[in-house]
Order: C-alpha cells, then structure tokens, then sequence
C-alpha cells in the first residue's frame, strides 16, 4: 500500500471523526485495507502524548493515530511502536492508543 493511500485512508476516518461520528467508517476502512492486503490498522488515542518519533506530534484524546499526514510525511509506525503505544511501556508509563472497533460508539 502506497503512502498517498495510506494517507486517504486516514483523512477518511478522521474526517468523519471530527464530523461527530464517533463509530467512524471501521468497517469500510478494514475492507478497503483487506482489499489492499495490508495489516495497517487505526487507533484511536486514549491518553494525550507526543510522539518523539513522529517529529513531536501532539495527540490528543479521541485523535486518530497515526495522523493524518503522518504517511504523507514518510512516518508510518511499526508494530514494535504500537506494541509500545498500545502497553505500559513507554516513556508515560500509560496506555496511549487502542484499535478502532466496528461498531464502535
């Protein structure tokens, strides 16, 4: 998957994110991803942080992550980085982003 798809993709959720639909497109967002072959999943962030490794990006509560722009920008995490955000094991010490659910609310 290229990064400009990558890119739409995100735009998309967090587009419809921001217009108030907090259950955002997952469904559709993980077909177009299992038409493409990928495991790229989105995540929403549950605890506000900066990425150190995405050019100190701030995330706020009920962001996407990674950004929109993140891919564009040539930043698109490895499961080592979400294994890290996802756990208690990083530098705050929290759970900073969880996956996305279908039919989530």
């Amino acid at each position: 998957m290229s990064k400009k798809e990558i890119k739409n993709i995100t735009d998309e959720v967090e587009n419809k994110l921001v217009e108030g639909e907090q259950n955002a497109p997952t469904d559709e967002v993980e077909n177009n991803l299992d038409e493409k072959d990928t495991d790229f999943v989105v995540y929403k962030v549950v605890h506000s942080f900066k990425d150190l490794k995405d050019n100190n990006h701030i995330y706020n509560i009920n962001d996407v992550y990674p950004r929109k722009n993140a891919a564009a920008e040539g930043y698109i995490p490895d499961k080592k980085r979400i294994s890290e955000l996802m756990s208690e094991k990083n530098k705050i010490g929290k759970v900073l982003i969880r996956p996305i659910e279908s039919g989530e609310k």
